[in-house]
């Protein structure tokens, strides 16, 4: 099925994969296909964060759309007078060990995308993750390139409210519409998915 062009795995198969993963690969197994969170691999997603006017607004797009290239995951955006955070959550029960490993590709995407219009500043970006520091943790900061701290209550991205008002250097309307449009019909195919596995095992634990 994977090997068709545009097939889309469900979300309990992909949990299975990821499960799977750090059994066989290992814990630090998101750095070892970093290659796979770039820019290219995020399809219309990338498209509308790069093509909104700011950078903020492509925050925002993260937050509304980015269970589309993240179904596992819950994000949800909140701004204070000096920073935008951008909060991950679980949308399934996961083991803290896969929601981890979730979290890393899910702040490594979002590096790759929101660097492309922050350039320079993407240094500025601050990633908090909950639990200890991995095994990994240098090469983690090392491939986020900003600030990376652990053992915080929430899983979030950190922007300044002044780089969330820089202009995108990419900003382009036509193509910020055709991209909404493409996110909003997967986000629709995702909201009818037969969750029914998942809602059983919630409803065990």
């Amino acid at each position: 099925t994977l090997n068709r062009p545009g097939a889309e795995a469900t979300l309990y198969s992909f949990m299975t994969f990821s499960t799977n993963f750090l059994r066989i690969v290992g814990e630090d197994w998101p750095l070892q296909a970093l290659a796979v969170w770039g820019t290219a691999t995020q399809g219309a997603l990338e498209l509308a964060v790069r093509s909104a006017a700011t950078v903020g607004e492509g925050v925002e797009i993260l937050a509304r759309y980015g269970h589309v290239r993240g179904p596992y995951l819950v994000l949800r955006s909140m701004r204070d007078k000096t920073k935008t955070t951008l909060m991950l959550s679980s949308a399934a029960p996961l083991q803290d060990a896969v929601f981890r490993a979730m979290s890393e590709t899910a702040a490594m995407s979002a590096r790759f995308m929101l660097g492309a219009v922050l350039e320079d500043a993407s240094h500025e970006i601050a990633y908090h993750f909950p639990g200890k520091a991995p095994k990994h943790a240098d090469r983690l900061r090392a491939a986020l390139g900003g600030t990376v701290t652990f053992d915080q209550r929430h899983c979030a991205i950190v922007i300044q409210n002044t780089l969330c008002g820089r202009p995108s250097p990419y900003a382009d309307e036509a193509l910020l519409a055709t991209a909404l449009a493409e996110l909003e019909t997967a986000a629709g195919r995702i909201r009818v998915e037969d969750t029914l596995t998942l809602r059983i095992e919630r409803l065990l634990k």
